[in-house]
């Protein structure tokens, strides 16, 4: 869900086995936590991001992979 508070789940969806990085940053290009990386089988896959000693504010998910490339995914903490 968008707004979220304090944890939201991201779900992927890998058509075949994969390497996948899914990264938060702030708005301000600052990394602020490591939500996946390694290689995983095809099939949908859901990580947390756990936002809790974060301020509220807009934050950025980047997920890349190998085969489909990257994807920014804007989502917004209300506390």
């Amino acid at each position: 869900p968008n707004p979220f508070n304090p944890i939201t789940t991201i779900t992927v969806a890998m058509p075949e086995r994969d390497f996948l990085n899914m990264n938060a940053y702030s708005i301000l290009g600052r990394h602020v936590e490591s939500l996946a990386g390694g290689i995983f089988p095809a099939g949908y896959h859901s990580f947390q991001f756990n936002a809790a000693s974060l301020p509220s504010g807009v934050y950025l998910v980047r997920t890349e992979s190998a085969l489909a490339g990257s994807r920014i995914q804007r989502v917004i903490l209300v506390k």
